[in-house]
């Protein structure tokens, strides 16, 4: 029997020495679940969100469950799965 590790993620945005942004999530094989987000700053999420998608892509994610369809995700081309 084969178990999928689990394994957890930070993402980080700095502006200086200042936190402006992050996200914690975990990862099971090629999928990535994102749980917990904030923003300190204007933009920066939206950031931090691109970025995280480059690095997922990099790393060979299939899929990135974002959890609530939030406007801001869908507007940077997030969709929902049935």
């Amino acid at each position: 029997r084969r178990c999928a590790l689990v394994q957890m993620h930070t993402f980080e945005v700095w502006e200086g020495e200042r936190l402006v942004a992050g996200e914690m999530g975990y990862s099971v094989g090629s999928i990535y679940t994102s749980l917990s987000g904030f923003s300190r700053a204007s933009s920066a999420g939206s950031v931090q969100m691109a970025v995280t998608s480059s690095l997922l892509e990099h790393a060979g994610a299939s899929l990135w469950d974002l959890g609530m369809d939030l406007p801001y995700k869908l507007d940077m081309g997030a969709q929902n799965i049935p």
